[in-house]
């Protein structure tokens, strides 16, 4: 009974000194933020690393930004001017139209960027100058650096028009001025249709009532001209030069083409 009462006492000393000792070493448990707000430390940003931080594109032209962060999280892509260069979430980069826009790279709380210039187009023509006459077409063409198709457009439709592919075609005698234009950059072919000669086999002639003649004409253009008789009731004239005198008295017979206009003087005698 003594052994026993002993052996209590002697586990109740140690049960003690373990929960002294216990109390004086136990380390109390902090969170991570708070562990930095006793210590005063902040925790680092991510460093972000671009595969470039400018670049030179054309309309249209795509370009993929890479970014590298230092804490493996992922980067978020935003463009100041989207009318200029657009990016998505993978960091492609579209171009729009000339001008400069900024790509911003963010990560947690640091933003690194990367500049698009987006250039103006070079524009060459097949033609900076041609010839026509009247209903005859020219084919311009125009290679574009960016590759975009141009708008074209005529000064002086009621000269030349063209369509919008660049097809021109010659309207009536004077000059117009064709342009293309892509990205406010534009290249100028000058138009000049001309005004046809005409020659005819005779500029006089003279004639007897009923008698039938031919008067031969040219014109280099190729344009069939307008052929008439101011006096029809003295001489008749069709469209192949064909002559009929009917009556005595002179008549004027006219051969006109754009602009151009020859003559002879028919005189039939009774």
């Amino acid at each position: 009974m003594k052994h026993s009462l002993s052996f209590r006492r002697y586990l109740l000393v140690i049960l003690t000194t373990l929960s002294i000792l216990l109390g004086l070493f136990s380390i109390p448990i902090v969170s991570c933020k708070a562990a930095a707000r006793s210590t005063g430390k902040t925790v680092s940003r991510p460093k972000i690393t671009l595969n470039t931080r400018q670049i030179s594109m054309e309309n249209g032209e795509i370009f993929s930004l890479r970014a590298s962060v230092s804490n493996g999280t992922c980067p978020v892509y935003r463009s100041n001017k989207k009318g200029v260069a657009v990016v998505d979430s993978n960091g492609v980069i579209t171009a729009c139209k000339p001008g400069t826009a900024i790509i911003s790279v963010k990560a947690a709380k640091t933003t690194v960027t990367c500049r698009v210039t987006v250039k103006k187009p070079v524009i060459k023509l097949n033609h900076i100058y041609a010839k026509l006459f009247r209903c005859q077409q020219i084919q311009l063409t125009a290679e574009v650096s960016s590759g975009i198709q141009p708008s074209w457009k005529s000064s002086r439709p009621r000269i030349a028009t063209v369509n919008d592919n660049g097809l021109v075609c010659a309207r009536k005698h004077g000059t117009t001025i064709i342009t293309a234009k892509a990205d406010g950059v534009s290249k100028t072919c000058e138009i000049e249709v001309e005004s046809p000669t005409i020659r005819i086999s005779s500029t006089s002639l003279t004639m007897k009532a009923g008698e039938t003649r031919t008067l031969d004409y040219m014109v280099s253009s190729g344009n069939a001209p307008l052929i008439k008789s101011n006096k029809p009731n003295i001489v008749q004239v069709d469209q192949l030069g064909n002559l009929t005198a009917r009556s005595a008295g002179t008549a004027v017979i006219s051969f006109t083409e754009d602009g151009t206009k020859e003559t002879c003087t028919v005189r039939v005698l009774k």
